[in-house]
Protein backbone atom coordinates (compact mmCIF):
# COMPACT_ATOMS: atom_id res chain seq x y z
CA UNK A 1 0.00 0.00 0.00
CA UNK A 2 2.63 2.21 0.74
CA UNK A 3 4.51 1.98 -2.54
CA UNK A 4 1.18 1.63 -4.58
CA UNK A 5 0.14 5.59 -2.89
CA UNK A 6 3.16 6.78 -3.34
CA UNK A 7 4.95 6.46 -0.10
CA UNK A 8 7.92 4.65 -1.07
CA UNK A 9 10.85 7.06 0.55
CA UNK A 10 9.94 5.75 3.83
CA UNK A 11 10.54 2.20 2.62
CA UNK A 12 13.97 3.53 2.95
CA UNK A 13 14.17 3.88 6.52
CA UNK A 14 15.06 0.67 8.72
CA UNK A 15 12.55 1.29 12.04
CA UNK A 16 10.01 1.13 9.39
CA UNK A 17 10.81 -2.41 8.50
CA UNK A 18 10.54 -3.28 12.35
CA UNK A 19 7.28 -1.65 12.33
CA UNK A 20 5.77 -3.83 9.82
CA UNK A 21 6.94 -7.09 10.43
CA UNK A 22 7.67 -7.57 13.81
CA UNK A 23 4.45 -7.59 15.15
CA UNK A 24 3.74 -10.36 12.39
CA UNK A 25 7.21 -12.25 13.39
CA UNK A 26 5.92 -12.07 17.52
CA UNK A 27 2.16 -13.37 16.71
CA UNK A 28 3.22 -16.35 14.57
CA UNK A 29 5.22 -17.18 17.83
CA UNK A 30 2.77 -16.81 20.16
CA UNK A 31 -0.23 -18.00 17.78
CA UNK A 32 1.70 -21.00 15.74
CA UNK A 33 5.04 -21.81 17.26
CA UNK A 34 5.90 -22.32 20.44
CA UNK A 35 3.53 -24.74 22.07
CA UNK A 36 3.18 -23.61 25.63
CA UNK A 37 1.36 -20.49 24.66
CA UNK A 38 -0.52 -22.15 21.55
CA UNK A 39 -1.96 -23.71 23.59
CA UNK A 40 -3.61 -21.42 25.40
CA UNK A 41 -4.79 -19.29 22.56
CA UNK A 42 -6.84 -22.06 20.92
CA UNK A 43 -10.36 -23.13 22.33
CA UNK A 44 -11.67 -25.99 19.91
CA UNK A 45 -15.65 -25.63 19.92
CA UNK A 46 -17.72 -28.76 18.13
CA UNK A 47 -20.71 -27.02 16.09
CA UNK A 48 -23.05 -27.59 13.73
CA UNK A 49 -20.49 -26.11 11.28
CA UNK A 50 -17.42 -28.63 12.57
CA UNK A 51 -14.93 -27.84 15.05
CA UNK A 52 -14.24 -24.13 15.47
CA UNK A 53 -11.65 -22.19 17.49
CA UNK A 54 -13.23 -19.91 20.22
CA UNK A 55 -11.29 -16.81 21.25
CA UNK A 56 -9.99 -16.47 24.40
CA UNK A 57 -9.94 -12.83 24.76
CA UNK A 58 -6.86 -12.48 26.71
CA UNK A 59 -3.82 -10.11 26.88
CA UNK A 60 -2.46 -11.64 23.21
CA UNK A 61 -6.21 -11.64 21.50
CA UNK A 62 -6.78 -8.08 22.22
CA UNK A 63 -3.10 -7.23 21.33
CA UNK A 64 -4.05 -9.31 17.91
CA UNK A 65 -7.10 -7.67 17.78
CA UNK A 66 -5.51 -3.95 17.95
CA UNK A 67 -2.78 -5.01 15.50
CA UNK A 68 -4.88 -5.96 13.31
CA UNK A 69 -7.76 -3.20 13.07
CA UNK A 70 -4.78 -0.52 13.04
CA UNK A 71 -3.08 -2.34 10.06
CA UNK A 72 -6.37 -2.07 8.31
CA UNK A 73 -7.58 1.04 8.98
CA UNK A 74 -4.24 2.93 8.28
CA UNK A 75 -4.87 1.00 4.64
CA UNK A 76 -7.95 2.29 3.91
CA UNK A 77 -6.55 5.67 5.12
CA UNK A 78 -3.82 5.52 2.40
CA UNK A 79 -5.97 4.19 -0.01
CA UNK A 80 -8.76 7.54 0.27
CA UNK A 81 -5.70 10.14 0.76
CA UNK A 82 -4.45 8.15 -2.73
CA UNK A 83 -7.81 8.22 -4.36
CA UNK A 84 -8.37 12.16 -3.23
CA UNK A 85 -5.19 13.47 -4.06
CA UNK A 86 -5.54 11.86 -7.76
CA UNK A 87 -6.75 13.77 -10.72
CA UNK A 88 -6.77 11.05 -12.61
CA UNK A 89 -10.27 9.29 -13.10
CA UNK A 90 -8.85 5.79 -13.87
CA UNK A 91 -6.77 5.92 -10.39
CA UNK A 92 -9.80 7.25 -8.11
CA UNK A 93 -11.81 3.87 -9.70
CA UNK A 94 -8.94 1.96 -9.03
CA UNK A 95 -8.56 3.53 -4.79
CA UNK A 96 -12.54 2.91 -4.90
CA UNK A 97 -12.03 -0.97 -6.26
CA UNK A 98 -9.73 -1.16 -3.20
CA UNK A 99 -10.88 0.67 -0.60
CA UNK A 100 -14.36 -1.08 -1.29
CA UNK A 101 -13.19 -4.47 -1.44
CA UNK A 102 -10.50 -3.93 1.85
CA UNK A 103 -13.67 -2.65 3.77
CA UNK A 104 -16.09 -5.35 2.87
CA UNK A 105 -13.41 -8.17 4.07
CA UNK A 106 -12.53 -6.03 7.04
CA UNK A 107 -16.13 -5.66 7.84
CA UNK A 108 -16.70 -9.52 7.13
CA UNK A 109 -13.92 -10.79 9.03
CA UNK A 110 -14.05 -9.29 11.91
CA UNK A 111 -17.98 -10.30 12.01
CA UNK A 112 -17.19 -14.23 11.43
CA UNK A 113 -13.56 -14.30 13.89
CA UNK A 114 -14.90 -12.08 16.43
CA UNK A 115 -18.34 -11.00 16.59
CA UNK A 116 -20.13 -14.41 16.28
CA UNK A 117 -17.67 -16.41 18.10
CA UNK A 118 -17.17 -14.15 21.08
CA UNK A 119 -20.59 -12.06 22.00
CA UNK A 120 -23.74 -14.06 20.35
CA UNK A 121 -24.41 -17.92 21.06
CA UNK A 122 -24.16 -18.33 16.81
CA UNK A 123 -20.69 -20.10 15.73
CA UNK A 124 -18.81 -19.60 12.52
CA UNK A 125 -16.13 -21.16 10.90
CA UNK A 126 -12.79 -19.19 10.40
CA UNK A 127 -13.72 -17.88 6.94
CA UNK A 128 -11.02 -15.10 6.70
CA UNK A 129 -8.82 -17.13 4.28
CA UNK A 130 -12.11 -17.40 2.07
CA UNK A 131 -12.78 -13.91 2.82
CA UNK A 132 -9.03 -12.53 2.13
CA UNK A 133 -9.44 -13.67 -1.82
CA UNK A 134 -11.68 -10.49 -2.00
CA UNK A 135 -9.16 -8.15 -2.22
CA UNK A 136 -6.68 -10.45 -4.45
CA UNK A 137 -9.31 -10.88 -6.59
CA UNK A 138 -9.92 -6.55 -6.77
CA UNK A 139 -6.24 -6.61 -7.38
CA UNK A 140 -6.91 -8.16 -10.14
CA UNK A 141 -9.38 -6.58 -11.68
CA UNK A 142 -7.59 -3.45 -11.44
CA UNK A 143 -4.69 -5.11 -13.15
CA UNK A 144 -6.19 -6.33 -16.00
CA UNK A 145 -8.92 -3.55 -16.51
CA UNK A 146 -6.53 -0.32 -14.98
CA UNK A 147 -3.20 -1.18 -15.29
CA UNK A 148 -2.55 -0.92 -11.61
CA UNK A 149 1.04 -0.92 -11.13
CA UNK A 150 1.46 -1.80 -14.37
CA UNK A 151 5.38 -0.33 -15.42
CA UNK A 152 5.29 2.64 -17.98
CA UNK A 153 8.17 1.94 -19.44
CA UNK A 154 8.85 -1.02 -22.17
CA UNK A 155 11.82 -2.72 -22.27
CA UNK A 156 13.22 -3.82 -25.24
CA UNK A 157 16.02 -5.96 -26.23
CA UNK A 158 19.21 -4.42 -26.61
CA UNK A 159 20.85 -6.08 -30.36
CA UNK A 160 22.76 -9.01 -29.20
CA UNK A 161 20.42 -9.35 -26.06
CA UNK A 162 18.37 -12.65 -25.92
CA UNK A 163 16.09 -11.96 -23.00
CA UNK A 164 15.11 -8.39 -22.23
CA UNK A 165 14.74 -7.03 -18.64
CA UNK A 166 10.68 -7.83 -19.13
CA UNK A 167 11.23 -11.63 -20.55
CA UNK A 168 13.63 -12.42 -17.81
CA UNK A 169 11.11 -10.99 -15.22
CA UNK A 170 8.57 -13.53 -16.44
CA UNK A 171 10.58 -15.98 -16.63
CA UNK A 172 11.42 -15.90 -12.92
CA UNK A 173 7.69 -15.26 -11.88
CA UNK A 174 6.78 -18.43 -14.08
CA UNK A 175 10.09 -20.79 -12.23
CA UNK A 176 8.51 -19.45 -8.89
CA UNK A 177 5.15 -20.18 -9.58
CA UNK A 178 6.60 -23.97 -10.50
CA UNK A 179 8.40 -23.89 -7.29
CA UNK A 180 5.30 -22.77 -5.35
CA UNK A 181 2.83 -25.67 -6.64
CA UNK A 182 5.39 -28.16 -6.31
CA UNK A 183 6.05 -27.37 -2.49
CA UNK A 184 1.87 -27.25 -2.28
CA UNK A 185 1.08 -30.53 -3.70
CA UNK A 186 4.28 -32.82 -2.19
CA UNK A 187 3.05 -30.83 0.93
CA UNK A 188 -0.72 -32.19 0.37
CA UNK A 189 0.82 -35.79 -0.96
CA UNK A 190 3.13 -36.40 2.48
CA UNK A 191 0.78 -35.04 4.85
CA UNK A 192 -2.47 -36.31 3.73
CA UNK A 193 -0.92 -39.97 2.25
CA UNK A 194 2.32 -40.53 3.65
CA UNK A 195 1.28 -39.20 7.18
CA UNK A 196 4.75 -38.00 7.89
CA UNK A 197 5.46 -35.73 10.20
CA UNK A 198 4.98 -32.24 10.13
CA UNK A 199 8.56 -31.15 10.46
CA UNK A 200 9.89 -33.39 7.88
CA UNK A 201 6.90 -32.19 5.48
CA UNK A 202 7.91 -28.67 6.12
CA UNK A 203 11.65 -28.68 5.01
CA UNK A 204 10.96 -30.61 2.05
CA UNK A 205 8.53 -28.24 1.22
CA UNK A 206 9.99 -24.91 1.69
CA UNK A 207 13.21 -26.06 0.39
Amino acid sequence: TLILTGHREILKKRWIYYLLYLPSVVFVYIFGLDTFSTKRQYVLVFSDAGWINTAKSNFWDWMYNIYYMSFAVATIVLLIIWMKKSRNPETKKEALILITSFFVTIMFGTITEMVLNIYTDLKSPQMSPIISIIPILAIYYSVRHYGLMRPDIIHQSEPGEILNTSNREKIYKAVSKVFLVGGLLNFAAQYYFSVSKIAYIMIYSVF
